[in-house]
């Protein structure tokens, strides 16, 4: 959504329906009769431009929340959750959590922790959707180990914000990564999940290079590697974009063709 530096009506902010099952953002028009387009953040704190924090109970944040959104946006409607925060998922279509990584500590009963959200969701009459898990493409990075769970937190930062080089050594593994997305997905499917959504597709900010210690896609939990050059090296799979596609590419691939 484009920013403004002057203060702006809340309701002016967001997007209008300009005809039945069609969504205007600035010039475009979007049909939302059969498929969601847009991911909205609200903020609930006292600062927001929103609300003034009027709604910080949670529960009563996310109803105005999804009584804001529903007035302008035709398709389903989820709340990517975590579970401390114990949602009422009475005002949403769909039942989400972010919270599905598996380490090397919640190996031994991920299976059963999935099968417990897939009940919750059955009970309540609502497919149940995993709209975050993923994998970085590093050694030991399946396990969640250290700092393996935060994207780009094995990355030296410059003050510009932009990488500098990997805190220490590292070795380059796809086959992990690849591996992690194919047994989770698996765990997924068996267990009822109706929809699972990787993290993530692409990191521009987090390059790859032959240098280990720069390396930077060995922080990515992206599914494709981005180039450090231009994008038309002969050979490439998809000449002309700038990324190349990892093992997990072709592995989530392959789980979602069938």
């Amino acid at each position: 959504m484009p920013e403004s530096a002057a203060p702006i009506s809340p309701l002016a902010a967001l997007p209008v329906t300009v005809a039945p099952g069609t969504l205007a953002l600035g010039p475009r028009r979007f049909d939302i009769t059969h498929r969601a387009v847009v991911m909205g953040i609200l903020n609930r704190t006292p600062d927001s431009f929103y609300d003034k924090g009027s709604y910080y109970a949670f529960d009563d944040f996310l109803r105005k929340a999804v009584e804001v959104v529903r007035a302008r946006f035709g398709g389903k409607v989820s709340y990517a959750s975590l579970p401390l925060e114990g949602v009422d998922w009475t005002a949403f279509d769909i039942i989400s959590t972010d919270a599905a990584y598996r380490t090397k500590a919640t190996a031994p009963h991920f299976s059963d922790n999935i099968r417990a959200f897939v009940a919750q969701g059955r009970a309540k009459g609502k497919p149940v959707a995993i709209t975050e898990f993923g994998c970085t493409t590093h050694r030991g990075a399946a396990d969640g180990g250290g700092d393996s769970l935060v994207e780009g937190a094995i990355v030296v930062w410059g003050d510009d914000g932009r990488p500098i080089r990997l805190n220490g050594d590292y070795i380059r593994d796809e086959d992990e990564q690849a591996t992690y997305l194919r047994e989770v997905l698996a765990v997924f499917e068996a267990e009822g999940v109706d929809s699972a959504f990787v993290n993530t597709f692409v990191r521009y900010d987090l390059p790859h290079k032959s240098d280990p210690r720069e390396d930077f896609d060995m922080a990515s939990f992206g599914v494709v590697k981005v180039l450090d050059g231009d994008g038309v090296t002969p050979g490439r799979r998809y000449p002309g974009v700038p990324w190349e596609p990892k093992a997990s590419f072709d592995a989530l691939a392959d789980c979602y063709r069938r």
